[in-house]
């Protein structure tokens, strides 16, 4: 009911500026209404996806959370992807506390399966960030990956988000299985292996391998420099080419 009426009202507003420049610059209603549409079209569907989810990608959350906005109020098919991915530029701060309100005020049980997914997936990882070191928040946040990975099985960012559930839940021999499992799902975007070998130097260093963790410091670093992920310096000659023998 909500997206109809949100469909309506778009259609009005639609109609009101057809009438508008019609009354104003003259020529058929007909011609004039479908110009205004294929503008709106334009901007709904190809500009402002575009332009939010480059702003996203490059983490300028500030740009991709008004243009998600804009894209949930121009296009009723796409207000519920636009606002998981407005609560997703909270993760990308790091307001896991944000986050999770903006993703809770989201009816799951409404989004389609794939976006579902994305929601369950991201109140988990949320709530494994938020509660790093609790075991309740841990076995909630492994909960809800685990049902995302029920529907999107084998994602790697959905399988890191349980690792770091059952390393919030202080499983931590499990949650450095999950993460090396990240890996073997396949080819990953840099972003995501810094934050996995940081994710695996938190969970060694919890197990008193200061080495280990040392080393997938200097993965991180070496994935991703700039990421925020790659909490040490840029990685030296020696480091890169240690490295480069140990992954090939």
């Amino acid at each position: 009911m909500a997206r109809a009426l949100h469909a309506v009202a778009v259609a009005l507003s639609l109609a009101a500026i057809a009438a508008v420049v019609q009354a104003a610059a003259g020529g058929p209603l007909l011609g004039v209404a479908a110009a205004v549409w294929l503008v709106w079209y334009g901007v709904a569907a190809i500009a402002l996806p575009r332009l939010a989810h480059a702003a996203f990608r490059a983490r300028r959350t500030a740009a991709a959370r008004w243009r998600y906005r804009l894209l949930g109020w121009l296009s009723p098919a796409a207000h519920d992807a636009a606002r998981v991915s407005r609560a997703g530029t909270y993760l990308i701060d790091g307001d896991w506390r944000r986050a999770l309100a903006a993703l809770d005020r989201i009816d799951g049980a409404r989004l389609a399966a794939t976006l579902r997914a994305a929601w369950l997936n991201n109140r988990a990882y949320a709530l494994a960030r938020a509660g790093e070191a609790d075991a309740a928040a841990g076995a909630r946040a492994l909960g809800l990956a685990d049902e995302a990975l029920a529907l999107r099985p084998a994602v790697p960012a959905f399988l890191h988000t349980r690792g770091l559930a059952l390393l919030a839940a202080g499983r931590v021999d499990e949650a450095i299985r999950a993460f090396e499992a990240v890996w073997d799902a396949g080819d990953l975007d840099p972003a995501l292996e810094a934050e996995r070998c940081h994710d695996l130097a938190a969970a060694w260093e919890r197990k008193g391998h200061a080495d280990y963790a040392a080393d997938y410091r200097r993965r991180a670093a070496l994935a991703e420099p700039g990421s925020p992920w790659a909490d040490v310096g840029a990685p030296t000659t020696a480091d890169l080419g240690a490295l480069e023998q140990q992954l090939s």
